[in-house]
């Protein structure tokens, strides 16, 4: 006997096909309901804590707001750092936002994983810019690290490459890095875009592997190139996380791993409790999206959290610029490339006039 699927409370698109199990709104064809369907579905206790994920979200935004206020008027550092600063605390309202808009509105989840993947590349290029200011701009840089390496082995893509080279700190090489993580910053918005305009010619399915859907190819990319952007960051962090010590380098740079673990690792975990019925699917709810809204309320609470322990590392009194000495002598050490600090190649002369330049320059007028 054929089933009839005609009782659905409507026909699914293909985008909002995820997976087929059985029959019914339950278990058939993964109908992603309206929010007034979804609040109708569950019981007052997950009434009560959608409520309370509300609330939790708008006290996150209460913290960023004192944070950014107190930057803003606390802080004696240049106004590019200031900007960074809030942008990189930003992120914690900005996914708790995106969280519970998906929590109550169930279809908008694919719109709320985008938004948030676009904010953490963002965010990933301007904590590495934070870094690279904090140390007075690429030019100080150069002569603060100029003893220094930068070690290519380093995760998520090369930690097991024991036969890389270790590279000179020069600008050509600095360069390099911030590419590395400006790529990111600019493809995740074009494969969001992407995935926005393919979803609604039923072409990009959310977790569907097939040859025929764009999920497939977009998520690959997407995934290779954020990889890239945070291998760039790490390296940048292990060459300047000595020297930053007085910023709570360590403490900023853990806590938004953090982030990024609870905000986009997570949510795998959940979806594989969900394929095998865990949460049990409800009415027209099914585990997969039952599964999706318990992970957003517990993303909404930890992000409270770690934005509470945040406030406490960004908010401490600390000098914002390394001290360097920036006399002639120490200028002229300064070497763009080469086998060793004494030594350059004579294609880099200009480079290194350039470099040396911009450094007398900031020596008698003093830095930005």
């Amino acid at each position: 006997m054929a089933v009839n699927y005609s009782s659905s409370p409507a026909t699914p698109l293909a985008s909002d096909t995820h997976n087929r199990t059985g029959d019914g709104n339950c278990s058939g064809v993964i109908y992603l309901p309206l929010s007034e369907e979804f609040f109708q579905s569950i019981n007052v206790a997950e009434k009560i804590i959608v409520a309370l994920c509300g609330i939790v979200t708008m006290v996150t935004l209460g913290v960023f707001i004192q944070e950014a206020i107190h930057i803003m008027y606390r802080y004696t550092s240049s106004r590019d750092i200031k900007f960074k600063t809030i942008q990189i605390l930003g992120i914690l309202p900005v996914i708790s936002f995106a969280a519970f808009f998906a929590l109550c509105i169930p279809k908008a989840n694919l719109l709320s994983q985008l938004i948030t993947m676009m904010y953490i590349s963002v965010t990933i290029y301007n904590f590495t810019h934070l870094m690279i200011m904090y140390c007075g701009g690429k030019q100080k840089l150069l002569l603060l690290f100029k003893d220094d390496k930068i070690k290519l082995q380093a995760p998520p893509c090369c930690c097991c490459c024991c036969c890389l080279p270790i590279l000179q700190v020069n600008l050509k090489n600095v360069r390099v890095l911030k590419f590395l993580v400006l790529q990111n910053a600019i493809a995740q918005p074009i494969f969001a875009f992407l995935s926005v305009v393919f979803w609604l010619d039923n072409k990009f399915t959310k977790g569907k592997i097939s040859l025929t859907d764009s999920y497939l190819y977009i998520t690959v990319l997407a995934n290779v190139s954020f990889l890239f952007g945070l291998y760039g960051l790490i390296m940048t962090f292990d060459l300047c996380k000595v020297h930053l010590k007085p910023m709570f380098i360590m403490a900023k740079f853990v806590l938004f791993q953090l982030i990024i673990l609870l905000s986009l690792l997570q949510e795998s975990i959940f979806a594989t409790f969900a394929k095998y019925g865990m949460p049990a699917c409800r009415g027209m709810l099914s585990s997969i999206v039952r599964g999706e809204a318990y992970f957003q309320m517990v993303l909404i609470i930890q992000l409270l959290i770690v934005s509470l322990v945040t406030r406490h590392f960004y908010l401490q009194p600390h000098d914002l610029h390394i001290k360097i000495d920036y006399s002639a002598e120490k200028i002229n050490e300064i070497k763009i490339e080469g086998n060793s600090i004494g030594t350059m190649k004579p294609e880099n002369l200009d480079e290194e006039a350039e470099v040396k330049k911009a450094l007398t320059s900031e020596s008698i007028n003093g830095p930005e």
